[in-house]
């Protein structure tokens, strides 16, 4: 599958539950660094700050890990919009 974003090497990382706390410093940690991130939440409005400031590395995928569907779902669309996925941080 060819990523529908240029982003030559560097690495996707799935963050499940990154609107708060440690998920989402662990999110500005490594969008710092330059990895690409995607960060997962039940509501996504929160996350609208963060995505604001890393807009070619960043994509927000609403997730409730309590409906398994929606997992399926986040999956397809970080494939659909990455191409690849490395790393997921439950």
């Amino acid at each position: 599958m060819k990523a529908a974003n240029n982003i030559g090497q560097k690495q996707v990382i799935w963050i499940v539950g990154g609107s708060s706390g440690i998920g989402l410093a662990l999110a500005e940690g490594l969008l710092q660094q330059g990895f690409c991130v995607v960060v997962s939440a039940r509501r996504i409005e929160a996350l609208q700050t963060l995505a604001e400031g890393f807009p070619e590395t960043i994509q927000c995928v609403p997730v409730d890990v309590t409906e398994p569907s929606t997992l399926k779902d986040g999956l397809s669309a970080i494939l659909a919009h990455w191409g690849q996925l490395d790393r997921v941080i439950l």
